[in-house]
């Protein structure tokens, strides 16, 4: 049984992917929580942004996957880590 508690969306500029808990069902969009960004000028580096439940903020700047990833995991469930792997892999 998955335990997901995040859901992902890739912007429509296919810079950005939204990190939320939940969707709006005024706007259709997430609720934002957090962001994976392409860095201008180096699509490979990328700034990650999260606000974890307690309030802290986790800010990457001009990180690579693999420390996003390592990142990610100490904060996501596996099931949440899974299902954001897919926007990952065809994120381009």
């Amino acid at each position: 049984m998955f335990t997901r508690k995040y859901f992902y969306e890739v912007t429509d500029d296919r810079q950005t992917i939204v990190i939320g808990t939940e969707w709006s069902s005024e706007t259709r969009q997430l609720n934002q929580i957090g962001t994976i960004t392409k860095t201008i000028g180096n699509p490979y580096l990328l700034n990650f942004n999260f606000k974890l439940e307690n309030g802290q903020t986790i800010n990457l700047e001009g990180a690579t996957l693999d420390e996003v990833l390592d990142s990610i995991k100490d904060y996501l469930s596996k099931d949440d880590v899974l299902g954001l792997c897919p926007f990952l892999m065809c994120w381009n």
